[in-house]
């Protein structure tokens, strides 16, 4: 499965840029543009995560850096149920995808994982609020997008601050429906580098 890169090259930063090499290595040289040097050389790398601070600094059009493979995580208790649901995003949609099986467990992956998407089990009546404090622990980037599995429909209707909702049983075409509405478009970009 393809991954995306999380440090970039000058030249790979220039290609999304849509600027010279050189011009990337002033803004790194002058402090404008964060990274490092790799020890014992000359050469420079940037984190995505710099990057996209750096073009959003500049109001820079984010199209081609944020243009990569969607990053789904499932929190789902049922390692099979949430196995299968994580196998079937990645085969079939080529999302990057992770499973948590708790709250607290989905807290850590987002601060580390970072998903644009959150697949909630919120039949977990510890999982159905939680969620909200666990997506929203990473401040340097947006919360991601939450969607609820409820038992029913009355379930359903009770949830508030969810940006959808899949009803038990769910089947794989409205899963893969309501991912790819909430992320539109980028949902089948491919990753840079």
């Amino acid at each position: 499965m393809p991954r995306r890169k999380d440090v970039l090259t000058t030249g790979e930063v220039a290609l999304i840029c849509h600027v010279a090499p050189r011009t990337v290595s002033k803004w790194f040289d002058t402090g404008r543009l964060k990274g490092y040097r790799v020890p014992g050389s000359k050469d420079r790398r940037i984190p995505r995560s710099d990057l996209v601070r750096f073009m959003k600094a500049h109001d820079m059009p984010m199209g081609d850096v944020e243009r990569g493979v969607t990053r789904v995580l499932i929190v789902e208790p049922d390692r099979e149920l949430g196995d299968a649901m994580t196998r079937l995003l990645q085969n079939d949609m080529g999302f990057e995808s992770e499973r948590a099986e708790s709250a607290f467990a989905a807290g850590m992956a987002v601060s580390r994982f970072d998903p644009q998407i959150m697949v909630v089990n919120t039949t977990t009546p510890a999982l159905r609020h939680a969620m909200f404090t666990s997506a929203s622990v990473n401040a340097a980037h947006p919360r991601p997008k939450l969607v609820a599995i409820a038992a029913d429909a009355t379930e359903a209707q009770s949830l508030n601050g969810y940006d959808a909702c899949l009803i038990r049983p769910i089947d794989r075409d409205s899963l893969l429906r309501t991912i790819e509405s909430l992320v539109g478009n980028s949902a089948v970009a491919r990753p840079i580098g």
